[in-house]
């Protein structure tokens, strides 16, 4: 029943766009119409582009999809496997594929940022919850509806970061210290009405990754790897090769609740970048899901011994870009 009512969502509001807008068509075919706003990487009706990969069809890349999900699953998840499939993957591929099809910011992602930062169903070891139909079925239609239509990454960026909060409650979520683990899941952010950095940062991730944007968690478990100087997460959203900050993919924003007024091009605007934070001795971490080709783990503030979840070592692009910063000594907790 879910999946079929996700599915007429789909179609619902893909009719009401094609309705306003003027567009060829591409995608994947079958049931869900397609309104993929640009034409750069071409392909038959009922196949997938991909940068420099060529086309594949839907049914190769749910499969694929599929695979990857099943084959990198942390420990709990492998042991609630049956669980997961009854609940949780069956949307994950469904509305991500979609959101793959549909949104012309999406149609230039590599498969492997794809797989790792758009199609994964969690991102650490919060608690397993179908976030991605309630994401997209309530927040695709700010950055796409009949008065406004997002054409990149950074456009998606700065409305859900300013919106999603306000449109998932009221009162709007809030930021509140300490609360992880108790509450770092979407569902319980919502249901409280607020969360702590990694909550925060974790509910903003989701909400990027239900319209197709890679995004991840970003953090320290320990400033200056001294735990009694406190830690952080943010969130990191990739823009595409040179792009980003540091000529890289990447830049990095907090959620606005954690860190309103930040952008995606200053990275001095962030309250915790600049050199009195990473002064050499402070290590950052990002977790990915595949679990093979990590060269680190992503070390768990709150679950330090849990050394389970693949990460990549970003210590070196943080120290680049905010070592020139000011100083600033404010802590926040996880």
């Amino acid at each position: 029943m879910a999946q079929a009512l996700q599915q007429i969502a789909a179609i619902a509001w893909s009719v009401a766009a094609i309705s306003v807008i003027a567009v060829t068509l591409q995608g994947c075919g079958g049931d869900v119409p397609h309104t993929t706003l640009t034409t750069t990487l071409a392909c038959e009706i009922g196949r997938i582009p991909w940068p420099n990969e060529g086309c594949q069809t839907i049914e190769e890349l749910s499969e694929e999809a599929d695979t990857f999900l099943r084959s990198h699953m942390p420990p709990w998840d492998v042991d609630n496997a049956q669980t997961l499939e009854e609940g949780i993957l069956g949307p994950t591929l469904n509305v991500s594929l979609t959101a793959r099809d549909l949104l012309p910011w999406a149609e230039n992602i590599p498969k492997d940022i794809w797989l790792n930062y758009v199609l994964p169903y969690a991102n650490v070891n919060e608690p397993r919850v179908d976030w991605r139909t309630l994401l997209s079925s309530e927040l695709r239609p700010l950055v796409q509806n009949p008065t406004y239509q997002a054409n990149t990454t950074s456009d998606v960026v700065s409305v859900l970061n300013e919106k999603l909060w306000s449109t998932l409650r009221t009162p709007e979520i809030t930021f509140k210290s300490g609360q992880t683990p108790l509450i770092y899941d979407p569902m319980s952010t919502i249901d409280y009405g607020y969360a702590s950095c990694t909550g925060i940062s974790i509910m903003l991730v989701d909400a990027l990754r239900s319209v197709g944007v890679p995004a991840r968690i970003a953090g320290t478990p320990a400033w200056s790897a001294n735990v009694s100087k406190g830690n952080h997460n943010w969130v990191e959203v990739w823009l595409g090769p040179g792009e980003g900050l540091d000529g890289g993919a990447w830049t990095f924003i907090e959620g606005k609740p954690a860190g309103g007024g930040e952008t995606l091009t200053n990275p001095c605007d962030k309250w915790f970048c600049n050199p009195s934070h990473f002064d050499g001795k402070t290590q950052a971490f990002a977790p990915q899901f595949d679990n093979t080709t990590n060269t680190t783990i992503y070390p768990m503030a709150w679950d330090l011994e849990n050394e389970n979840v693949p990460g990549v070592n970003r210590t070196a692009f943080y120290n680049a870009v905010c070592k020139p910063c000011g100083n600033n000594t404010v802590t926040i907790q996880v």
